[in-house]
Order: C-alpha cells, then structure tokens, then sequence
C-alpha cells in the first residue's frame, strides 16, 4: 500500500492486487501497531536505514492525515544484573543508528513506571504506536488519486510481452503494466514463482514466525511501551497498548509450517513467565486470548537476525520488477522509506 501510495504521488497509474477481501488482512494488521525508533537493527543494515528514515516519514504522514498515534515513548528492561551487558550493547547499537536514547538507573524508571522492576532500562523517546486500519484507509485514499485496489484478486501468472508486463489474475482479467512490484509479504516466493523467466537464486523461501497476543482485562497502568531485551526470535513478548489504552502482550515467537491464525492457549506460561519478570504487580488470571499474526521470516529459527531485502534486475534478471523479501518487523516503521527505495530502484524522479 506505501508503494502504491508513492507511486500515485508521482502521478503513476496504480492497481494494487490484493487477495483477501480487505486490505492489510495479513501481517499489516496482525501486529503491535508500534512504531519503532530503531535501535535494534546492525548499523549499515538496510532496516536500521529505513527504519530511522521512516519513523520520520510515518509521524510526518499520519501527522498531516489526522490518523490516530501516540508517541508513547519506550522503556526497554534490563531485569537481571546478567542483562546489563546485553542492554549496554544495545544502547551502543541505537546510538550507532542516531536514535535519541536515554540510559536510566532503577529509580529513574521507578518514577517513570513504578510497577516495573528492573536493574536498568533504556528509553526510547522517539518509539510509539498507530492505528494501523486508518493508516492503510489513508494509504488507499492516496493510491485512488491515480489507481485503485483490486480486492479477492490473486495473480496467478505474469511475462514480458513487448517490453510491458502482462499479469493474468484469478478471474482470468488480463492487466499490462510498465512495473511490477511483488511486495506480497508472506506470498513472495510464490507469487515470483509465478512469473515467467524470473531467475530463483536469490528469491528467498518464505518460512513463518507465529506470534500470539493477550489482552490484559484491567486498566492499563502504563504510560510507556515496556519492552524485554530482544532475543533471537524477535523483540521479545512485551507489553503493548492500542490507541484506546488498551493493554496487550506480545508477540512470541513459534515457527510453524502454513497461514493459519488458532490460538494456541498453551502459550499461557511463556506469557506468564515473561511479563512478571518486569511487572510487579501483574494478575495473570486477567490475560485473555486475543489474536495471532505470522512474521515473514527469510532465516530459520535461531539463526538470528535477518535484513529486509529489496531485489532488482540485477538479482532476478527481469527489468522493472521489485521483489522485497523478508520484510517482518518494522515493516510498519518503515513502510514510507521502503517504497521510496523501490522507486529508487526503479529509476523514477
């Protein structure tokens, strides 16, 4: 949808195919709705790139649309003396990435957040939360400037025909387009396996991250976004609040094999487990099940971190395709600065 919205704002012809029945039916809002400042991502790496620039872009845009956010700010714990060194890597990192951080002492988080026991935490001023349905209502406002959306419509096959691409969708309608942009989250690798002479090295499997959330049934007694320290998985099950005030935990993170969005109740101790750790006087009998998203994930479990990757001819061989692979958190963040490297890429002035 930010692509489609970038390319609108240059006057450029826009569909965007979309198979469900709404917009932003997959990981687009199957999240926490943050937006992130960038501290967690290597320096150098594209997400820390477009992550920083984003943040700047999405508070800018939703700022001029009047789309509900908070810059609620974050707090990200150190619980044990063990976690220190951990936590002082991270600051080190963020402020690699120019993030505007502020290492605080247990009293100083204290009078912050006095339900929360730590050691040390760092705090993010410039993290905060959106609505995300409003985001995408605005994203698809802008793309009707010059195009529309296409809903229950799925590719089904493209090709080179004369210099243009031609893409047949389910309903057997036949489109022609100068650029094609596969930003399909967790359908790339078989969306691009529906494009003809489209060279595979590079096109990365797609395997899935679930994540589960709870709502927390009492009034939220938060004003700051509280987060663990990060883990191989992710960011850790943190605690989260939607625009209304609503407190909610998540996501974990389980590997699985398809896109289905059950509830796996089981979690139920992880959860547990995690948030009294930070929150003295947390009640677990108040967690509630609430709902599931899946993470597109280009690593398999436990090998770490992986880069947001944005493909051009010169990786699949095909001119005027964009393949973007990868894009898990903060895909939200950063989707503004995303699409203006895919126009970038594109060579659109």
């Amino acid at each position: 949808m930010a692509v489609g919205k970038s390319l609108a704002d240059k006057g450029i012809e826009v569909a965007v195919i979309e198979k469900e029945n709404r917009i932003g039916e997959g990981a687009s809002t199957r999240n926490s709705g943050v937006i992130h400042a960038g501290l967690y991502y290597s320096p150098k790496s594209l997400k820390a790139k477009v992550c920083c620039d984003g943040r700047q872009k999405l508070y800018q845009y939703v700022a001029t649309k009047n789309i509900p956010f908070k810059k609620t700010g974050k707090l990200i714990v150190a619980t044990e003396k063990n976690q220190l060194d951990q936590l002082e890597s991270l600051y080190k990192n963020g402020n690699s990435n120019g993030v505007p951080l502020k290492m605080l002492s247990k009293e100083e988080v204290k009078f912050l957040e006095e339900e929360i026991k730590c050691e040390r935490a760092i705090f993010s001023s410039e993290s905060g939360i959106i609505s995300v349905p409003e985001y995408l209502t605005a994203l698809e406002e802008d793309i009707k400037k010059t195009g529309y959306v296409v809903l229950a419509s799925e590719l089904k096959h493209a090709k080179k025909v004369n210099g243009h691409f031609e893409l047949t969708l389910n309903s057997s309608d036949k489109i022609q387009c100068n650029f094609l942009i596969n930003a399909s989250g967790l359908h790339t690798k078989d969306v691009a396996n529906r494009i003809e002479e489209i060279n595979l090295p590079k096109i990365k499997t797609v395997m899935y991250a679930k994540g589960h959330y709870y709502f927390y049934k009492k009034k939220n007694p938060f004003k700051h976004l509280i987060y663990p320290l990060p883990n191989s998985n992710g960011h850790g099950i943190h605690a989260g609040m939607d625009i209304e005030n609503n407190l909610r935990f998540g996501p974990n993170a389980k590997w699985v094999d398809s896109i289905e969005y059950s509830f796996d109740e089981n979690t139920l101790e992880e959860f547990c487990n995690s948030i009294k750790s930070y929150w003295v006087n947390f009640d677990p009998y108040c967690l509630s099940p609430d709902y599931t998203g899946i993470r597109s994930k280009i690593v398999a479990e436990g090998e770490g971190s992986q880069d947001f990757e944005i493909l051009d001819a010169s990786d699949h061989g095909l001119e005027n395709l964009i393949h973007l692979q990868g894009i898990d958190s903060p895909g939200l963040t950063s989707s503004l600065s995303i699409a203006a490297e895919v126009i970038s890429k594109l060579g659109i002035h």
